[in-house]
């Protein structure tokens, strides 16, 4: 199950960003969050942003410990 929603991007960005993209997701298995590197356990709800910057594709996963701070 996918939920889109605004979000304040917060990181630091060096470059042209193309594009973004940012939902809140349900983990159906282990994942690991790209910020603290903790394990977000399947049933976890957790960010999942994606974008191009500098012609680079990225992606990133955040556990919700992370995402309320």
């Amino acid at each position: 199950m996918t939920e889109s929603y605004e979000s304040f991007c917060e990181c630091d960005i060096d470059g042209f960003v193309d594009f973004y993209t940012v939902e809140i997701r349900t983990a159906r298995k282990r994942h690991q969050c790209s910020e603290c590197f903790a394990s977000i356990l399947p049933g976890d709800r957790y960010e999942y942003a994606k974008g191009k910057q500098d012609g680079d594709m990225w992606d990133a996963k955040t556990c919700p410990t992370c995402m309320e701070l």
